[in-house]
C-alpha cells in the first residue's frame, strides 16, 4: 500500500521545510542507504541486463559500501586503510591512508555535505575523518569508539553522527568544522557491546540506532535518551525509518531471530521471527514493503500490516548476508551475498539476474543517477555495472512479431526450440547467461513454415539464461531456466 495523501503531503512539507537533510548533498547516494532515514531506494532504474562498465583494483578486501557525490565521484574504503575517491569513468581521481595499525579496516560508507566535504570513520584509531573534495583532509575527530560497519550522518544543522565500538562506544555528535564532541550518548556495560551500524533520523530529526547492548535508541539532537527499547538480542546493523515514523531493525545476535517494529513512541509494534539473525540493515520499497538479508541465506520481503509483520516472500541467496538491500526506481532491489553474487530481485521475489564476483560480498549497493549499481567485493575490486548487450531485456516474454517457442521450460536436457517464419531468411538463436554473455549461437537458412532446433545444455551451469532468436528483422526474447 502506498502512503496515505495526508502522509505524501506531510512529507512533501518536512522536505520543503528543510528538514533533517538540508546539510546532505543532494546527489544520487551521499550516504548509507542513500538517505537519513536509511530507505535504500532512489529514482533511478538499475540494468535489465548487467554488462561491467569497470572494475577499480583496489588492492585490498572491500567490505565497506560505495557513496557517490553529485560529480559520480565513487568513495569507498578498505580493509587495509586505504581511502578512494574514483572517478565515474573508473580511474583514480585520490587515494589517501588513513591509517597502517594493526587493525585499519574502513567498513562502513562515507557521508557527504552541501559543501561537498567527504566524513568516513575508520576502526584501530576510533576516529571519523573529514576530508575536501580534492582529497586533502579537514580534520580527525576526537575518539568515538573503534568504527566498524557504521557509516556517518550529516544532520541539518551539519552535525555529523557516529557510532562507535570498543571503551568509548556510543553515540557521537561531532562538530562539522573541526571534529570536536558536542556531546556523546555511552552504551552497552562492556567493550563487547558492539555498535555497528549506521544512526538513522526521521523526517522530526530524532535518531534511532542499535546497539550491542540489546537496545534500539532514540535520541534528540540535544544528546538526550528519549527512550532506550529493550531487545532480546543485539541489534547489531541500523535502523530505517518508514514513512509513518515506525523504526525498523532486525537483531544480529546469535540467540536473537527477531525483526523489530517499532513505534515513534518507543512502544512494540510487532515482532517477525527469522529463520536466523538479521546480519543486514533493512531497506524500505515505495509501496513500504521492508526488504532486510537474513543468515538462514535469504532475502526477506515483509509487510507492515499495522499490528503484526507478515513474510511476502522469501528468496534464496545461498549465501550469508552482511550487504543491505537498494532499491532502484523500477522497485528492482539489489543485494550481495557471501556466495560472492550480487542479485538484482524483482519486487515479487523471481530472479531478474545475477552477477558473480572472485569474492564474498559484504558491500551493500549503492545505485548512480545513471542507474550504474556499485558495489565492492572480497576479491579487492569496486565493481560498476551498467546495462549489457543493446536491444536485449530480461522481460520474461520479450517479442517483436517473431512466434518462438521452448519446450519444457524449465530446461533438464537439450533446449528445444521452434521458429516460424513466413520466407526463407538467416536465422539466428543466442543462448545468453544471467550477466548477458553470449554462450551459444546458431546461425542458418530459415525455411518457410517452422524449424526445430535442439541446443545442447551439458556443462551448463544451473541457472536463468535467455534465448533471442532473430529471422530478418523480426525478433524474441525468452527467459529459460536450465536444471542438473
Amino acid at each position: 500500500m502506498r502512503p496515505t495523501a495526508c502522509l505524501v503531503i506531510g512529507i512533501l512539507f518536512l522536505a520543503a521545510s528543510g528538514m533533517p537533510e538540508a546539510q546532505l548533498q543532494e546527489s544520487a547516494w551521499p550516504m548509507f542507504h542513500r538517505d537519513l532515514q536509511h530507505t535504500g531506494r532512489c529514482d533511478a532504474i538499475g540494468p535489465d541486463m548487467p554488462s561491467l562498465n569497470w572494475c577499480y583494483p583496489i588492492g585490498a578486501t572491500v567490505m565497506a559500501s560505495p557513496t557517490i557525490d553529485a560529480d559520480g565521484t565513487v568513495y569507498i574504503g578498505a580493509e587495509d586503510g586505504e581511502f578512494f575517491a574514483i572517478n565515474s569513468n573508473g580511474t583514480l581521481k585520490w587515494n589517501h591512508q588513513i591509517s597502517t595499525g594493526s587493525y585499519p579496516y574502513i567498513r562502513g560508507a562515507a557521508a557527504i555535505d552541501v559543501d561537498n566535504i567527504i566524513y568516513i570513520g575508520q576502526w584501530d584509531t576510533q576516529k571519523a575523518y573529514a576530508f575536501y573534495p580534492d582529497g586533502t583532509p579537514k580534520w580527525s575527530s576526537v575518539p568515538t569508539g573503534a568504527i566498524s560497519f557504521s557509516g556517518p550522518a550529516v544532520g541539518s544543522d551539519g552535525t555529523i553522527y557516529v557510532l562507535g565500538c570498543g571503551l568509548t562506544r556510543g553515540l557521537s555528535a561531532l562538530n562539522p568544522e573541526d571534529g570536536s564532541s558536542k556531546w556523546r550518548i555511552t552504551t552497552g556495560s562492556s567493550p563487547s557491546a558492539w555498535n555497528e551500524g549506521s544512526p538513522a533520523m526521521g523526517h522530526d530529526g530524532r535518531i534511532y540506532f542499535g546497539s550491542g547492548d540489546a537496545h534500539i535508541y532514540c535520541a534528540d539532537t540535544s544528546g538526550t535518551v528519549v527512550w532506550a527499547y529493550p531487545t532480546v538480542g543485539q541489534i547489531t546493523r541500523g535502523p530505517a525509518v518508514g514513512f509513518d515514523g515506525t523504526i525498523y531493525a532486525g537483531s544480529g545476535d546469535a540467540v536473537d531471530y527477531n525483526f523489530y517494529a517499532l513505534n515513534p513512541d518507543g512502544t512494540l509494534k510487532w515482532t517477525l521471527a527469522g529463520g536466523n539473525r538479521f546480519w543486514s540493515a533493512p531497506a524500505i520499497g515505495e509501496d513500504g514493503t521492508i526488504y532486510v538479508g537474513c543468515d538462514d541465506q535469504s532475502l526477506y520481503a515483509i509487510e507492515d500490516c499495522t499490528t503484526y509483520g507478515q513474510v511476502k516472500w522469501t528468496f534464496p541467496t545461498c549465501g550469508y548476508m552482511s550487504s543491505s538491500p537498494a532499491i532502484d526506481g523500477d522497485g528492482t532491489i539489489y543485494v550481495g551475498s557471501h556466495n560472492a553474487r550480487m542479485y538484482a530481485i524483482n519486487p515479487d521475489g523471481t530472479l531478474k539476474w545475477q552477477y558473480t564476483t572472485g569474492g564474498m560480498i559484504d558491500s551493500s549497493p549503492a545505485i548512480g543517477a545513471d542507474g550504474t549499481i556499485y558495489f565492492g567485493s572480497r576479491d579487492g575490486l569496486l565493481y560498476a555495472l551498467g546495462p549489457g548487450p543493446a536491444g536485449i531485456r530480461m522481460d520474461p516474454y520479450n517479442t517483436a512479431g517473431l512466434p518462438l517457442q521452448v519446450h519444457s521450460n524449465p530446461v533438464c536436457g537439450p533446449l528445444q526450440l521452434q521458429l516460424s517464419g513466413q520466407t526463407q531468411q538467416e536465422y539466428e538463436v543466442l543462448l545468453y547467461d544471467i550477466t548477458g554473455r553470449a554462450v551459444s549461437r546458431r546461425r542458418g537458412a530459415m525455411p518457410q513454415g517452422s524449424l526445430d532446433l535442439s541446443i545442447p545444455t551439458e556443462g551448463r551451469a544451473p541457472g536463468v539464461y535467455f534465448v533471442r532468436a532473430r529471422v530478418g528483422g523480426l525478433h524474441s526474447v525468452q527467459k529459460i531456466t536450465i536444471l542438473r
